[in-house]
């Protein structure tokens, strides 16, 4: 079972969407809830743009997800996030 909800707000220097969702398998007993918020600074499409994408999982233990987006800019090398999600899978039965 899936539950999703999603917002985009445009602004004239950047847009912001925000998503969120719960996914359920019962017979596993795991949920895995995500948020994900992108913001992004229309300014700096011109930049480079690094995406780290991080998982670990596992049977029977907790997982954490950890999702990351950086623009480095160009002139200044300053580090600016454009993307930041988490992921917690939980499974129930103990080790």
């Amino acid at each position: 079972m899936t539950s999703q909800y999603s917002i985009m707000y445009h602004h004239t220097h950047y847009v912001i969407s925000v998503e969120y969702y719960i996914i359920t398998i019962p017979h596993y007993e795991i949920t895995m809830l995500h948020y994900d918020i992108t913001i992004v600074p229309l300014d700096y499409f011109d930049n480079t743009v690094l995406h780290y994408d991080i998982t670990m999982l596992y049977y029977d233990i907790t997982v954490l997800h950890y999702d990351i987006t950086i623009a480095i800019m160009r002139d200044t090398y300053d580090i600016i996030i454009l993307h930041v999600s988490s992921k917690l899978f939980h499974h129930n039965t103990p080790f």
